[in-house]
């Protein structure tokens, strides 16, 4: 069932920007569940599967990232329903990224650092907070007038440390008006 709704999916792509297509993201994002569910069920055996091979992951990761750089496809891809434009490389990509982090951050699961703990309690309302963060740092750098960055991967860099910190802060101002007792 997982392979049979990632093919659809890669088919299917994202809904357009703006527009809410339940339906469509209910079949985009069904096997990324799907997979996130079977991981987290299959951990101990993926774990010790993959442990010391976290490089399977991380190649078809890069792999897929070149072909995408290459053929210029920059950001999500967006479509109607039932138009054919292609196969996402996206959410491939991303199930390997994912594969990789899962694998490779779990050597530090007893690691005990502040900052990592209030990343992993923030990290669900940071997945729902990004988008709106990354928009308000797009509209920052139109009203400041900032160009194209020089160093592209510095201003990568950079951005995501500016993207996680504010997320986070959101996240946390959310919990604290809120008064919200459990997990963010």
């Amino acid at each position: 069932m997982l392979a049979i709704t990632f093919v659809i999916s890669v088919v299917v792509q994202r809904t357009l920007p703006l527009r809410l297509l339940i339906v469509q993201s209910l079949v985009y994002f069904t096997p990324a569940y799907l997979f996130g569910i079977y991981c987290s069920l299959n951990k101990a055996n993926v774990y010790s599967f993959f442990r010391a091979k976290e490089y399977l992951f991380l190649i078809p990761f890069l792999v897929i990232l070149l072909a995408q750089t290459q053929l210029g496809i920059v950001g999500n891809n967006n479509k109607s329903f039932f138009s054919y434009e292609g196969i996402d490389f996206l959410l491939p990509q991303k199930i390997f990224l994912c594969l990789f982090l899962m694998v490779w951050l779990h050597r530090f699961e007893g690691f005990n650092n502040k900052y990592i703990l209030l990343l992993a309690k923030t990290s669900f309302a940071i997945y729902f907070l990004h988008g709106y963060v990354l928009k308000l740092l797009y509209i920052l750098k139109e009203q400041l007038g900032i160009e194209q960055f020089t160093q592209p991967i510095l201003a990568f860099i950079i951005g995501l440390i500016l993207l996680v910190s504010i997320s986070m802060l959101f996240a946390i101002l959310i919990k604290s008006i809120l008064k919200i007792n459990h997990r963010i």
